[in-house]
C-alpha cells in the first residue's frame, strides 16, 4: 500500500522557523544530478565548476564583509571541494547532510536567499512561499515557461535569471549579483 504523504505540515515549519533565523545564510545549488540516459540536459543545466568558483571569488569580498554563508547543495568531487574550502572559508558542505525533505526545508528555512538551478529544491522552497533565484539554460524546459507565466506561487516567489547564450552563466549570475545587492568592486 502507497501512503500519500503531506508535505504542507514541513513547508509549514520551514515558514515558522525563518522568523527565528538569523538570515545570514544563502542556500546554493549550482549542479543538477547527472542523468545518464541524457547528459545533454543535466550538462547544460549545471553550472561548470570554474564558473562556481569564479562566481565565489567575485562574491568573497561583499559576503565577507557582511558575514554571509553559502549553503551549498551540490555534488562536487573530493578535489573540487577540497579546492573550494582552502579558497572559500564561507562555504559549508551540507549535501550529505540532507537525508529527507525535513532536512532540506530546514536549511531552506534558515537561509536568507536560495539560489538554484532548476531542481528540487526550487519546488520546495517555492511551496515554503520561498523567493528562489532560478539559473535557467538558455534552452529551458517548457514547463517554467508556464508556471512563470501563469498567476500563483510560482511567479510570486521565482525570479528566473536566464541565459542569453548556451551554457554561458555569466548574464545570469550577474544579474543574480545585481539582484542580491552585491556591490562588487
Amino acid at each position: 500500500m502507497n501512503e500519500v504523504l503531506d508535505y504542507q505540515p514541513l513547508a509549514e515549519a520551514a515558514v515558522g522557523q525563518m522568523a527565528e533565523a538569523n538570515c545570514t545564510h544563502i542556500l546554493c545549488c549550482w549542479r543538477t544530478k547527472p542523468d545518464r540516459l541524457n547528459p545533454l540536459t543535466s550538462f547544460s543545466r549545471s553550472l561548470p565548476f570554474r564558473t562556481v568558483f569564479s562566481a565565489l571569488e567575485q562574491w568573497q569580498p561583499v559576503l565577507e564583509e557582511r558575514g554571509i554563508r553559502l549553503q551549498g547543495l551540490s555534488d562536487y568531487t573530493k578535489e573540487e571541494q577540497e579546492l573550494l574550502q582552502q579558497r572559500f572559508p564561507f562555504v559549508d558542505f551540507i549535501r550529505r547532510e540532507v537525508r529527507s525533505l525535513a532536512d532540506t526545508y530546514g536549511y531552506i528555512s534558515q537561509c536568507k536567499h536560495i539560489i538554484s538551478v532548476d531542481t528540487s529544491l526550487t519546488h520546495l522552497a517555492v511551496t515554503s512561499g520561498r523567493e528562489v533565484h532560478l539559473l535557467l539554460p538558455l534552452f529551458t524546459d517548457e514547463r517554467w515557461v508556464e508556471l512563470l507565466e501563469v498567476s500563483g506561487v510560482y511567479r510570486d516567489c521565482v525570479v528566473p535569471h536566464r541565459q542569453t547564450s548556451f551554457h554561458d552563466w555569466d548574464a545570469p549570475l550577474r544579474s543574480v549579483t545585481d539582484a542580491l545587492g552585491f556591490v562588487l568592486a
